[in-house]
């Protein structure tokens, strides 16, 4: 019987396939495996995602990264917004894609290090970018969280280091660049992950390309520092490993960065300096000094060579050694085997400065360091400007609005009209004549002094006689002040208007001069007032005491009232209030200058000093006019250059907000209310402008809303802003976005005068290692130095120099500085002191004076005896003259930044013609390169400026009195309004510190001594 024959079973028993997909076994070894900085970072994860879980208390709400709640007291989102997840796919992905490359930075920088820099720069670096690019330039807030960043940031940083080994990525014909594979990966991951954050990620790559490159590798820890700590972690006797990853094979503490990859026969160098070989411990860090039987061109080199070796006495008696290079700069070198001794030069240790990342590039003992300082501060003049320039922009300015709810602006019905319109009329009949020869008495010079009082005394007469025929308590104010040899003389008349159901304690005025501003007759001003008085004085809704003023300009007069009003007059010129009220809450000007209609109204708001009104105010204005009334509004004289249509583009906006800084420098009064400023009281100045069809009566409707919103007020005005700048009337910016501005424009000035200071109290000298005895292979020795010709003139090379303090000089300076500046208060009384003859003849011989005193100066100290009893007072060094540029431009950039607290726009005025103060210098005897200098000083000087006004006006505006126009109305500003910004600015700030500029630039002239503001050249001195 046939057995049948057994077919063979078909089994995997045999194949190398694993039983079970996932292994538990392997996954553990991994973790295990893992470094220690990786494993807790993979343990925080977990954690955050398992609490999460709990409904109690959201996670994800307390540490995301969530632009407007990022505050001082939540600063730790910074960190923690990195950690979290949605959920557990989002924590599953992002830790998969992150623990490799994690655990490779760790392995390559060593645990410390990685602990202080992710948990420092790496870590918020990118949520600040973000930050920025998200809650700052788009005005966004979207939350953000994850481990994705770091991925990107990682993943950025192997790009750059893989572009350097393989720059392209070659597909056909076409080259691609292996630098961008994140950014590929960032953009497909955005379009397949729509909840992804795409400028989360941006952020991320950003600040890896920024590692990878070098740029921000300053900021890793001291190397001084991680090893003390390793010190200390070592005794205890814990962590070996994972503080820093077998530091017997790779001989290092995992502190410093590096730039260099791994050979095939060593490892990898933590700190940038090549290969190690694998065996035997090297103890001896040796500068060599190469012959010519090297193989190595030293020419090649950027810098010291470093060779290792192991120190056994068989070592050092091989005559085949087998030596390491470092990477130095940019070339790298390899392995090399010399096959004859070389001559060792010293032994000295490792200093970390020859690692050839960016933190070892700039060490404080780098000259190029010498060289930031300038072009730091320059980077500083540029972004303050260019600050400014944005601001007009839609995204930078913010719609006005009302803060004061009290206010409720055009939310009353308004009855001035019907009748009310024959009664101003007969009150611009009944003044017509009166005002007119007012006008005329005030204009005429040929009249006497008896008569102008005479018209004087019949105009306010006739005031007070239609301001008691209302039914109002009347008074009168006589005032005479003198500025630059004129006499402002003139009597003020007021009515007061008390409250029905008020007690007196505040009080709202009106203002209506006699002439504008401009010195143009208020024909319809006046009678409007008046009319407004009668028709006020019927109703008994007030609740504060109404002030009706009428003055005889709009300069002096309400200096005078305002002044006495608050008893801080001077009797001798002004008289005393006979009537008075409570305190003063707000002040409303009326300016109607012709009879006919009018399209606009004009608000002008600036006052003494670039004092602003609060923006409630103004707004309130603004409504009324616009919405309730529907007359136009303008501001800074829009309508006189654009349409209305144009004030919403950037042109007119950027010219409105250079006409507002440029009123808000000069500090003038640009309105009656501008004195009320200097008291603290809200002040406005309505001036119907063009030709239309409002009436008076729209006006006068106008003023009666304003009035009416100001008297539901229960306090002052406090709640809006009283810093802003204007682009139109109903779009500012708010101090927060443009004072930055003028305070970095400021720091470049104190970031010069720090600098100038350091190169005044130090010697820079290049070190020089003191000559040491080498064994030669006779038993000789022989004594070699390092400053081989070769080798240090190797190409790209950069000396290691040190600063050795010296005495600094401080009493010539700082005498001199203060001379300058009580010599400065000479101009200022000249040009608010002289006559109005005496101010042409008198301002040429001080323009010439102050151009010619730098080279005086220069001359007589530079003459100056060397007086061996005080040296201080002996002819200044050349770090004496540059210790007095560095604490003028502290001065400057103090001025400026205290200024730019109270007059932003004047500040940056100053900062911006002083820009060539910081960087001009003394120069070699040449005549040239110093002469040029001080022509541009000449140029950017209170005297150049002075000179092109004066220009402007004969040749543009054919006129030859404007200079002398521009001095009467700054004195005019100084004597009766106190208007300090300007003169105390130009001649008090900026005059000193143009002094002693141009003072610096002269001393070229009568001295050889070179110039110490740049890098000086380094003197070779030993450093044992």
């Amino acid at each position: 019987m046939a057995v049948p024959r057994v077919v063979p079973r078909i089994t995997t028993n045999s194949l190398p396939l694993p039983t079970r997909l996932i292994q538990p076994s392997r996954i553990r070894s991994y973790v295990l495996r893992l470094p220690l900085f990786t494993r807790l970072i993979l343990v925080a994860i977990v954690a955050f995602w398992i609490l999460e879980l709990q409904t109690v208390w959201s996670v994800i709400k307390w540490g995301s990264l969530e632009p407007k709640e990022i505050n001082l007291g939540s600063m730790y989102r910074l960190n923690t917004f990195v950690l979290i997840h949605t959920g557990f796919w989002h924590m599953l992905i992002n830790t998969i894609c992150l623990m490799p490359l994690l655990e490779r930075f760790e392995a390559e920088f060593g645990t410390l290090n990685s602990i202080a820099l992710f948990m420092g720069p790496l870590g918020q670096i990118p949520a600040v970018l973000y930050l920025i690019m998200d809650g700052v330039i788009l005005r966004d807030n979207t939350p953000v969280l994850g481990s994705s960043i770091w991925v990107f940031l990682l993943l950025a940083a192997e790009a750059i280091k893989t572009y350097r080994a393989n720059p392209y990525l070659e597909i056909g014909d076409q080259k691609i660049p292996t630098w961008i594979s994140p950014l590929v990966i960032l953009v497909v991951t955005s379009i397949l992950i729509p909840s992804a954050s795409f400028l989360g990620h941006l952020s991320g790559c950003i600040t890896g390309y920024l590692w990878g490159l070098g740029y921000i590798r300053f900021l890793a820890p001291p190397e001084k520092v991680l090893r003390w700590i390793e010190g200390k972690l070592n005794l205890l006797g814990r962590l070996p490993h994972y503080v820093s990853v077998d530091q017997k094979t790779y001989g290092r503490y995992g502190v410093l960065p590096t730039s260099s990859t791994s050979g095939p026969d060593g490892h990898m160098s933590p700190i940038g300096l090549g290969w190690m070989e694998k065996h035997g411990t090297l103890d001896s860090w040796i500068e060599l000094k190469l012959d010519k039987r090297s193989v190595m061109s030293v020419d090649r080199l950027p810098g010291v060579l470093v060779a290792r070796f192991p120190a056994s006495a068989e070592a050092r008696d091989a005559h085949n050694w087998r030596l390491i290079f470092g990477v130095v700069g940019t070339v790298q070198i390899s392995l090399n085997t010399f096959t004859s001794p070389l001559d060792i030069v010293s032994t000295k240790a490792l200093p970390s400065g020859l690692t050839g990342n960016l933190a070892s590039s700039l060490r404080k003992d780098d000259p190029r360091l010498l060289r930031i300082p300038p072009y730091l501060s320059l980077l500083c003049m540029i972004v303050g400007i260019a600050w400014i320039l944005p601001l007009p922009l839609q995204e930078y300015s913010r719609q006005t609005y009302i803060s004061e709810n009290a206010l409720l602006p055009g939310q009353v019905h308004t009855y001035f009209g019907g009748s009310e319109q024959n009664v101003f009329r007969a009150y611009r009949h009944e003044l017509a004549t009166v005002l007119e020869g007012g006008v005329k008495a005030a204009g005429n010079e040929t009249l006497d002094k008896s008569e102008q009082r005479a018209w004087e005394a019949r105009t306010s007469e006739k005031i007070g006689e239609l301001f008691r025929n209302a039914g109002l308590k009347t008074a009168k104010q006589r005032y005479s002040y003198t500025s630059s040899g004129q006499s402002y003389n003139g009597e003020n008349v007021y009515a007061v208007l008390h409250a029905p159901r008020g007690d007196g304690t505040e009080a709202i005025v009106l203002v209506a001069p006699l002439r504008n501003i401009d010195g143009v007759p208020n024909v319809n001003g006046v009678p409007l007032l008046i009319s407004l008085s009668r028709y006020f004085k019927r109703w008994s809704l007030w609740s504060k005491d109404i002030i009706f003023l009428v003055t005889p300009d709009s300069t002096a007069g309400p200096q005078a009232w305002i002044d006495a009003y608050h008893s801080t007059h001077d009797p001798c010129n002004v008289e005393d209030l006979s009537l008075k009220s409570g305190a003063l809450q707000a002040a409303v000007c009326i300016d109607y200058p012709f009879e006919h209609r009018f399209e606009t109204l004009h608000i002008a708001y600036d006052g003494i000093n670039g004092a602003l009104p609060n923006l409630d105010l103004f707004n309130t204005a603004v409504s009324i006019a616009s919405g309730q009334m529907g007359i136009g509004t303008s501001i800074q004289f829009q309508h006189a250059y654009s349409n209305h249509e144009q004030y919403n583009s950037y042109p007119v906006r950027l010219q409105t907000l250079v006409r507002g800084m440029s009123t808000q420098a000069l500090g003038h009064a640009t309105g009656p209310h501008s004195t009320f400023m200097t008291y603290h009281i809200d002040a406005i100045t309505l001036t119907a402008t063009n030709e239309g069809w409002q009436d008076e009566m729209a006006f006068g409707r106008t003023i009666e809303s304003i009035c009416r919103s100001l008297n539901n007020l229960l306090e002052k005005l406090h709640q809006s802003f009283f810093f802003y700048l204007l682009m139109q009337s109903n779009r500012f910016v708010s101090i927060g976005t443009y004072l930055p501005g003028a305070m970095i424009m400021a720091a470049a000035y104190t970031i010069m005068a720090i600098y100038l200071w350091v190169l005044s109290g130090y010697q820079v000298a290049e070190k020089e290692a003191e000559p040491v005895a080498g064994k030669l292979e006779n038993g000789t020795t022989e004594k070699t130095g390092v400053s081989e010709p070769r080798v240090s003139a190797a190409k790209g090379s950069q000396p290691k120099i040190e600063f050795k303090p010296v005495d600094r000089q401080l009493v010539l300076p700082i005498a001199l500085l203060t001379a300058i500046h009580l010599a400065s208060l000479l101009p200022l009384y000249l040009l608010t002191s002289l006559s109005l003859k005496a101010i042409p003849s008198t301002f040429f011989l001080m323009t010439v004076a102050l151009v010619v005193l730098p080279i005086v100066l220069a001359s007589a100290l530079a003459e100056m005896p060397n007086n061996t009893t005080l040296p201080a007072f002996s002819a200044p060094t050349n770090e004496q003259y540059v210790l007095t540029k560095s604490l003028s431009l502290l001065l400057l950039g103090l001025s400026l930044t205290v200024l730019a607290t109270l007059n932003f726009s004047l500040s940056m005025f100053l900062g911006i013609v002083c820009i060539p103060l910081a960087f001009v210098d003394r120069t070699r005897s040449r005549a040239g390169p110093s002469l040029f200098q001080y022509l541009i000083l000449v140029v950017m000087s209170p005297m150049g400026l002075a000179i092109g006004l004066s220009a402007y006006g004969v040749f543009v505006l054919g006129r030859d009195d404007v200079l002398v126009e521009w001095v009467q109305r700054l004195a005019l500003g100084w004597n009766i309004w106190g208007s300090w910004g300007v003169p105390v600015g130009v001649l008090c700030i900026w005059l000193p510190a143009w002094i002693v500029g141009a003072t610096l630039v002269a001393s070229s002239w009568f001295t050889t001594t070179e110039t110490t503001q740049s890098p000086p050249d380094v003197k070779k001195v030993s450093s044992k």
